[in-house]
Order: structure tokens, then C-alpha cells, then sequence
């Protein structure tokens, strides 16, 4: 019993070595989600509900898509880590536009990306519509 033990504690460490990442630089990510979202309000700080939104690279090569319906209030996602992939180790400068039939909006966003998350390094939190 003693040897079925010892083979299994031997077993176990040599399965660990063998599946272990390259640990000579390791990276230790948080587990959220990271969303960069813009706040539209109107001239009277009232939040602008129900745009419809596109987020695009800057050279039109590229539209990032994002789900429906993000959570009212007029906060409309710009970036998330979906996209974080597709940053990582560059600068992408992005154009956001929200519309409806009377309002039209543009601003331009820079994001970044690092192992883990996305980062923004430029652009507003919050769009004031006149």
C-alpha cells in the first residue's frame, strides 16, 4: 500500500512538471471583464437612451461588434476584453458613432491591450448632445 501511495504522490509531481507553463515571466490576470463604455447625455444631463451605436477602426478595416442591448441609462459600450486579442501590443484608434433619427454623434476612442485587458488612452467617459 505504501508503494501504491508513493507512486501515485511520484505520478502526480511529474504530471504537474510536465503540464507547467513557462513560469520565467509569469502574468497574473484578474478574472472581470473589462467594459469601457461612454455615458450620452443631453444639455440638461438627462441620459439619450435608445441609439443605435457602431464601433469602427479609424482606417474602416475592422468593426467591432458588441451585444444588443447594453444597460440603458445612456451608457453604450465602446471596448471590451472580446477585443483584447486583437489590441495586444498595439494602439487602435476607433470611431464611435450613436444615432437615431434626430441625434448624431462621433468620437474617436484609443485603446490598447495587455495580456490580460483591454486599456483605454484616450477618450471621454461621457458625450454631451446638444
Amino acid at each position: 500500500m505504501k508503494l501504491k501511495k508513493s507512486l501515485l504522490l511520484i505520478s502526480i509531481f511529474a504530471l504537474s512538471i510536465a503540464c507547467s507553463d513557462d513560469t520565467s515571466d509569469p502574468v497574473i490576470c484578474t478574472e472581470i471583464f473589462v467594459i469601457f463604455d461612454v455615458t450620452i447625455v443631453d444639455r440638461n444631463n438627462l441620459p439619450v437612451d435608445s441609439l443605435s451605436t457602431s464601433v469602427v477602426s479609424k482606417e474602416g478595416d475592422f468593426v467591432y461588434n458588441f451585444f444588443d442591448d447594453f444597460n440603458g441609462l445612456g451608457v453604450y459600450p465602446v471596448m471590451t476584453d472580446q477585443f483584447k486579442d486583437e489590441l495586444r501590443g498595439k494602439q487602435e484608434v476607433v470611431i464611435f458613432t450613436a444615432e437615431n433619427d434626430s441625434i448624431s454623434v462621433q468620437q474617436e476612442f484609443v485603446f490598447t491591450a495587455d495580456e490580460c485587458h483591454v486599456n483605454k488612452l484616450s477618450g471621454p467617459d461621457t458625450l454631451i448632445i446638444n
